[in-house]
């Protein structure tokens, strides 16, 4: 190493060109081997943030990407066979993307030290940006105290933002900043006049400064150098390449790279203010006269005082000639200074390249302020340096950075020798040379970063790497880590290997060494050593350098790979095992689950589009008295319906067919032997890939008991009605000058059981309040203070019911009287007059009426308890089947037949799965369990998703979808946002339906809701316009009720007529509700009003694992996991996922052996099982968490139960959450991630990292959407084009059996809404 060390500083010191050579060559090489290859054999997709920032870089009018940065990529992505995909986002979004990974790379992009903490910039400038602010006419700004009280736009994130603030802090102004989310925007708000002026970059504020009306002013802020940014940590290899591409080009000024700028940053090459510029040439030309003149008075003055300079530069002059011959040909530039008595030093002359370097005339040169403006600001110390060397009459040589014309900065090496006055002691002029080493620099720059990140590699390489000569001697090694044969490396340096290895591996290990350089590839070899009693296995890879004559030698200890693979052929030979015997178990789960379809409690049966029976179970075959053959493929439901009930057939079953859905459809079958049998129905529809329907899936209730309670009903009403017309009401009045006394007409009397006396007058309190009395006291006391309070003159009217007790037979009625005061013309109080009624049938029926609602509400009850529990005794089944099929699944040993017969098994579970969960979401929608579930999110990203949605269902008509937020709306908002979604969906479904051509609009904004005590309640105001057929005034009132339609809407399109009633519900649900106004003809606007809260900003969700785990990380090997469950399926599915990963697990079959288990081992984790025997899941919970040792530990309930499932019950408890029965194996790990952190390593990274390495634009080409078959082709653009994303998701994972490349890169694109790039994928290749 010395003797390396002396070889370098020899040539350093004694010839730095040789030097410089040899580093040169040895940076060629290695770009050669390793950079060179790489590239050529990889072709890499770049994807960029794109915002609207004209002319630098936008989206033009038809919506490509556009501008200076995107005509410079596109020249660096030619050279670096980059493929670029373009994002458009907002600025900040666009930040955030870079951050996150969502995008690689991001142009236009101004240093900071904050952004420097985030970011990675490459190291040289695209250019320099002036900012300028901008104001509305009609306010007087033209200088910085004038924006005192003044509103001013500023993009948000932006560089001009913490540079603006500083100045106005320096300067104590006030003025109010309005962040915006793009350029346009700010420039919008001053346009407008809703702020006074906009502060943005000097090349888009003048590009727009015409169009939008706006007048530059005098206020300019320090120019930012522009760069391409990276998130920090990755793709440094991008900013390299980029480097290198401006390095070369911006010391050409016949590059693309000139050319580039000249077409978007030079407005004289824009067309765009003529006038300006002529006034500006105009008044350069007149200054530049002025200041001639100046230099012509100056000159003479300078002439007559420094006549000796010309004496002294005599020898100069001679030497002009000679000099001009030279600077016809050089690349550098000469220059000859003056410096007067006052030490003012004044470039007199140049010659050479000096244009070509600074991008000056000689003469704009001067103007500019010469020399010294132009030197880096950070460079001037050095300068002042030289200078003072200059002035003591030494000769300098000096590397210093400047600025050109067009705002490079170039590294420059300048040569100066002083003129020196001999007489006087004092340096009167300057001669010298600049010679442009800005390229060197540049590569010197690279080297040292190239050599930096080579370390790095091989640094972070584990394996133990030799240098070795071709005849085995070892010239130096680099290890990372620890190998049991060698224990002092270093001495192994300067000796053979043969003098250091047992001569079978030294033979094995030459011979490779020898091949690799016969070959010239890299040659493999594997062999063991055995230490300490156990034996190690080392594979090691020979590389030979055939330039040199040396190779690299590559051990790797394998040791636990090859134990690996040994165990997981041993557990592919359990898991075929295990595969025999869950088919033996899904065949007896199969058959219980089939048993209970056709045993339940309530019928089932399938109906084709024809109406034709299907399917039926066991339970409605023995109801309708048929047996499956006479019923299944031969009967329709018209067939064994009522007349009545055909009709209601006919009229509901297309509409049916069209909406997917029917709920409590009354019908009355007949049954073979020709009884009637009332049903209650509700259905959902099943369709096929294209929308056609299937068939249906049809649940029958028995309504006999409920159409007795009606009919017994009807006829105690009927009877009542019999009644009360054969005995009338009785009529009796008070008069009130006889107190105490009323007159009663015959049918009173009867009613009373009193006695018919020929005057019809009978005692108040006598005959009738002591009888009153007898039947009920409280009612008679309370019903007679009414009628003696009307008597007394407190009232005027009464209306009373007691129960009266019958002097003639003592029976008990029930009385219900009403009494009015009668006056004359005066208005004097006459009498009270009034009637009596028994009502004793009335409350016997309502007495009735009362246990036939108990009598129903219990048998809904029952019928919800039959449905948890049917949900939670097949779902426990169901976890079982679906989760051994998907750890069987994960095996390589299954053959294609065993691998189809475990996707029917998946397919099969999945299918009856989601039967239960339809009947369970039936229910509840019946049973009007719709809650208002309030959370925080994004409202503008909620709306971008839903226009993303439907613009391919927006495909075929002349249509545009618009969407128009205030900028005032805030980012995040608490709000039910799925109910808030399905109204937005309903809505703007609605308005595609009924509209072929024209616009619709959604807009919105946010106002302060002034009726509430919460500072952050929000009236959120959404509109749905649409230019489509309108509705009749006379249909407005029918639209938000249940089962109504418009007639035009139903002629049109049919549908049930639930959605706007929902919507409506959804809406006052969150304080608010749904207006509509609508000219026919013309269109429609629906006015949607809801109360929020505005919150902060919120960190986004954590997404659900659906990534292939296959272990935990380095160091994680003892993580205790206890599965607690009753049963043993289920306990063992858990295990079985979990075991390969590497966790260490434990079983307990209920609550108690769960508590006995802690106190023994302190789980990790706990998996709790709810419902099980002894001791339960909420109570083991409790108490576990109770004990000292564990009561911080996690546990998660385990529930088969979802239709009544009490989250609360289980968070009381103590617990952390839920996964319902059955569960994907992504979703067990999502959840062991969200308590014990990121633990896991996955497949699908190392897939992904495989996919950009060896995938070129796979989506982009024909030959790799030709794998796909024509008519999967047509599935999926059908399914695009009707915005069927669930089923298009469904399409993508199954291409992924023919090409996991090309699913992996469609479902990526579904992923980031890329619908109109799919379908325009899908069309053109799909077209022969």
């Amino acid at each position: 190493m010395k003797n390396t060390m002396k070889f370098f500083m020899f040539f350093e010191t004694r010839s730095p060109r040789i030097l410089n050579l040899i580093l040169s060559l040895f940076f060629l090489i290695f770009w050669l081997m390793f950079v060179v290859p790489s590239v050529q054999s990889e072709s890499k997709t770049i994807r960029v943030g794109l915002y609207e920032n004209e002319p630098k870089i936008f989206l033009n009018k038809e919506g490509n990407p556009d501008g200076f940065f995107v005509d410079l990529l596109s020249e660096i992505a030619y050279k670096e066979k980059w493929s670029i995909n373009y994002f458009p986002c907002e600025w900040d979004e666009c930040l955030e993307a870079l951050d996150n990974g969502s995008i690689d790379l991001m142009p236009d992009v101004a240093f900071s030290p904050q952004r420097d903490e985030i970011f990675d910039f490459n190291q040289i400038p695209v250019f320099k940006s002036w900012s300028r602010i901008y104001s509305n006419k009609d306010f007087p700004i033209e200088w910085i105290n004038q924006l005192e009280g003044k509103k001013i736009s500023i993009l948000r994130d932006s560089i001009q933002l913490p540079l603006f603030q500083e100045m106005i802090a320096k300067d104590k102004l006030s003025v109010e900043i309005v962040l915006v989310n793009s350029q346009s925007e700010a420039f919008e708000l001053a346009s407008n006049g809703t702020v006074a002026a906009a502060l943005t970059n000097q090349f888009f504020g003048d590009y727009h400064t015409q169009k939008y009306e706006l007048k530059k002013t005098n206020i300019l802020l320090f120019p930012s150098s522009l760069f391409f940014a990276v998130d920090n940590g990755k793709n440094h290899d991008l900013l390299d390449q980029i480097d290198i591409q401006l390095a070369l080009w911006q010391n050409d000024t016949r590059s693309v790279y000139y050319k580039i700028a000249d077409r978007w940053l030079n407005p004289s090459t824009t067309g765009k203010w003529p006038r300006i510029v002529l006034i500006f040439l105009f008044s350069a030309f007149l200054l530049l006269g002025v200041a001639m003149g100046w230099i012509a008075l100056l000159r003479k003055e300078v002439n007559e005082r420094t006549r000796h300079l010309m004496e002294a530069n005599a020898k100069n002059l001679e030497n002009e000639e000679r000099y001009r011959s030279i600077l016809g040909v050089t690349t550098d530039y000469i220059f000859s200074s003056v410096v007067d008595e006052n030490g003012s030093v004044r470039t007199s002359w140049v010659g050479g390249a000096f244009e070509k370097i600074t991008g000056y005339t000689f003469q704009e040169y001067l103007d500019h302020g010469g020399w010294r403006a132009h030197v880096y600001p950070e460079d001037l110390k050095i300068d002042d340096w030289d200078m003072e060397k200059l002035r003591r009459n030494e000769s300098i040589i000096s590397d210093i950075r400047t600025v050109t014309k067009d705002g490079r900065i170039v590294w420059v090496r300048s040569y100066s020798r002083p003129v020196w006055d001999a007489e006087n002691h004092r340096l009167i002029g300057i001669n010298g040379a600049v010679q442009d080493i800005t390229e060197k620099k540049i590569i010197e720059e690279n080297l040292i970063a190239s050599e930096h990140r080579n370390k790095v590699i091989v640094d972070a390489i584990p394996d133990l790497l030799f240098r070795i000569r071709k005849d085995g001697t070892f010239l130096d090694y680099h290890s990372a880590g620890d190998f049991l044969f060698l224990d002092l490396p270093d001495q192994f340096i300067g000796k053979n290997i043969r003098d250091l290895i047992s001569e079978e591996i030294s033979s094995v290990c030459m011979g490779a060494v020898e091949k690799a350089f016969e070959e010239k590839r890299t040659q493999f070899f594997e062999y063991q050593l055995q230490r300490e009693g156990q034996v190690f296995t080392y594979e090691s890879r020979v590389v030979a350098n055939s330039v040199a004559g040396e190779a690299v030698l590559i051990i790797r200890d394998v040791t636990d790979q090859r134990n690996n693979e040994k165990k997981l052929r041993e557990s592919e030979e359990k898991y075929r095992n295990l595969s025999r015997e869950l088919e033996r178990r899904v065949d007896e789960r199969t058959a219980e689950v089939q048993d209970l379809y056709d045993h339940a409690p309530i019928g089932y049966h399938s109906l084709d589009r024809n109406g034709v029976f299907q399917m039926i179970n066991e339970t409605e075959l023995k109801w309708l008295g048929y047996s499956e053959k006479e019923i299944v493929g031969e009967k329709t439901e018209l067939e064994i319906a009522t007349p009545e009930s055909q009709e209601k057939i006919k009229t509901t079953f297309s509409q049916f067919i069209e909406n997917g859905s029917i709920s409590n459809l009354e019908l009355e079958y007949v049954r073979k032997d020709g009884s009637v049998f009332p049903v209650i129905i509700s259905a959902v529809g099943i369709y096929d890939s294209d929308g056609n329907f299937i068939r249906s899936r049809t649940a029958v209730f028995d309504n006999s008991e409920r159409k007795e309670i009606e009919e017994e009903i009807r006829r105690v009403n009927n009877f009542s009605d019999i009644a009360f017309e054969l005995s009338k009401s009785g009529y009796w009045y008070i008069p009130l000058d006889n107190k105490g006394n009323f007159y009663a007409s015959d049918r009173v009397v009867e009613i009373c059981g009193e006695e018919v006396r020929n005057d019809h007058c009978y005692s108040l309190e006598k005959d009738c309040l002591i009888n009153a009395r007898l039947g009920d006291f409280d009612l008679a006391t309370e019903a007679f203070r009414a009628i003696y309070d009307t008597i007394s003159g407190k009232i005027d009217r009464f209306d009373v019911e007691f129960i009266y007790k019958r002097p003639i037979d003592g029976r008990n009625i029930w009385i219900h009287e009403t009494g009015n005061v009668l006056r004359d013309k005066n208005g004097k109080r006459m009498l009270i007059s009034g009637v009596l009624q028994d009502i004793t049938s009335q409350k016997q029926m309502e007495s009735e009426l009362k246990a036939a609602k108990e009598a129903a509400e219990d048998a809904n009850k029952a019928k919800s308890i039959f449905l948890a529990n049917m949900s939670h005794e097949i779902r426990t089944p169901m976890n079982a089947i679906l989760g051994f099929s998907q750890i069987i699944r994960k095996s390589n040993q299954l053959d294609e037949k065993n691998r189809e017969f475990l996707d029917i098994i998946n397919r099969s579970g999945e299918h009856l799965l989601t039967l239960i969960n339809e009947i369970l979401e039936m229910s509840k929608i019946e049973a009007g369990q719709s809650t208002y579930n309030p959370a925080e999110f994004s409202l503008p990203s909620l709306i971008k998703d839903i226009q993303n949605m439907f613009i391919p269902k927006i495909k075929g008509k002349d249509l545009i979808l618009t969407v128009q937020l205030d900028s005032k709306l805030p980012q995040f908002i608490i709000s039910d946002e799925n109910k808030l979604k399905a109204i937005l969906i309903n809505l703007i479904g609605n308005a595609v339906k009924f509209t072929e051509e024209g616009e619709i609009s959604i807009i919105c904004h946010a106002e302060k809701n002034n009726s509430s005590s919460d500072p952050r309640s929000l009236n959120l105001f959404i509109d749905v316009k649409d230019t489509g057929i309108g509705i009749q005034a006379d249909d407005i009132p029918k639209l938000f009720q249940k089962f109504e339609q418009t007639q035009r809407g139903s002629q049109v399109i049919g549908g049930t007529g639930l959605g706007l009633a929902i919507s409506k519900g959804h809406a006052k649900l969150m304080g608010g509700d749904i207006t509509v106004i609508s000219t026919p003809g013309k269109g429609s606007c629906f006015h949607v009003v809801i109360e929020v809260q505005e919150c902060e900003e919120i960190s986004k969700p954590v997404d659900r694992i659906e990534k292939q785990v296959i272990g935990l990380k380095p160091g994680l090997n003892d993580i205790r996991i206890l599965i607690v469950d009753d049963n043993e399926e289920n306990r063992l599915v858990i295990k079985d996922l979990l075991d390969p990963i590497g966790f260490t697990t434990m079983v307990a079959e209920d609550g108690g052996k769960a508590i006995e288990a802690v106190q023994k081992v302190k789980p990790d984790l706990i998996f709790m099982d709810i419902r099980m025997p002894n001791i339960d899941g909420f109570e083991a919970a409790r108490r576990i968490l109770a004990m000292e040792l564990t009561k911080s530990t996690p546990i998660i309930a385990l529930t088969a139960t979802v239709l009544n499932l009490d989250t609360q019950k289980i968070m009381d408890s103590g617990m952390r959450g839920y996964i319902s029965k059955p569960f994907k194996d992504y979703e067990l790990f999502s959840v062991i991630e969200e308590q014990l952190g990121k633990i896991f390593i996955y497949q699908e990274e190392q897939v992904e990292t495989e996919n950009q390495k060896n995938l070129k634009e796979s989506l982009l080409t024909r030959s790799d959407m030709a794998l796909i078959p024509a008519t999967m082709l047509s599935q999926l653009k059908n399914v695009t084009l009707n915005a069927q994303f669930d089923k298009l998701m469904e399409l993508i994972e199954e291409i992924s059996n023919i090409s996991p490349n090309l699913s992996y890169q469609l479902r990526k694109m579904a992923d980031r809404y890329q619908y109109d790039d799919l379908l325009r994928l899908f069309e053109n290749n799909g077209k022969k």
